[in-house]
């Protein structure tokens, strides 16, 4: 067994056996990606199995999501202070009907809720996190196609469209046509490592693979950081809990 980084998914377990005749992926609890080959298949094949499985395994990793209870020191509490780039999160009851809802505002996320409501339920759990992951897109729609434009302008690169999705585990992805694929959940991470994910996608328009050469030149559009900030992105995730209250730090 040996383990191995990459952009977008974090640690790769990859498990050699003799008997495999083809690579096989799955998705652990810990929603780290698990790749089982054949003897002789390199890291670089790999990688490049993995992101032309990218959409399945984006799937996959949202069905274990859902599975997964609230973790109940980190749960969306009426009391507590959550804000995303430009919102704040308001968690009220009221009698006006039995349901749930959300509404964002120029400040604000509301949601309202019956005041019998059960705020710890995996059910209301669910529904905050979706909430901010809506709100994460509302935001997006402004901000990160303006960024690409930005940084491809600034290093002189191309890219065909930006699209913005909830991608599961994955930052971003850039097709073969230069269509740039972005996580709207990008928008809870500082400037510097939304730029990282950024210049990785729209570096792919000049390299399709994770060469030698591919990460000299990304390391030269981030001014040599890329190691420092490729440290930094690990430690997050695309899983909408508490902890991700914004914080430009």
């Amino acid at each position: 067994m040996r383990v191995f980084s990459m952009p977008g998914y974090g640690e790769v377990t990859v498990t050699v056996r003799s008997s495999a005749r083809r690579m096989v992926l799955r998705i652990g609890a810990d929603m780290r990606l698990r790749v089982t080959v054949p003897f002789g298949v390199g890291d670089d094949e790999i990688r490049k199995f993995i992101t032309q499985n990218a959409e399945g395994i984006s799937r996959a990793i949202e069905k274990v999501r859902v599975k997964q209870p609230p973790n109940s020191n980190a749960l969306f509490a009426p009391e507590m202070e959550f804000r995303t780039r430009r919102h704040k999160l308001r968690m009220m009851p009221t009698s006006r009907d039995n349901c749930y809802h959300a509404t964002i505002g120029n400040e604000w996320l509301s949601i309202t809720y019956p005041p019998n409501t059960n705020t710890e339920s995996l059910r209301f759990q669910k529904f905050v996190a979706k909430a901010i992951g809506m709100t994460y897109k509302h935001e997006a729609l402004d901000f990160l196609p303006q960024m690409v434009d930005h940084f491809a302008r600034a290093h002189g690169l191309k890219y065909d469209h930006v699209d913005l999705r909830d991608m599961g585990s994955q930052w971003g992805s850039c097709s073969s046509t230069g269509r740039i694929c972005l996580n709207v959940q990008l928008m809870k991470l500082p400037d510097r490592l939304i730029e990282l994910v950024v210049a990785h996608e729209l570096t792919h328009t000049l390299h399709m693979d994770h060469s030698k050469a591919f990460y000299a030149d990304l390391d030269r559009f981030l001014g040599g950081r890329h190691d420092i900030l490729n440290a930094e992105l690990k430690k997050h995730n695309t899983i909408v809990t508490p902890a991700d209250s914004y914080d430009e730090a």
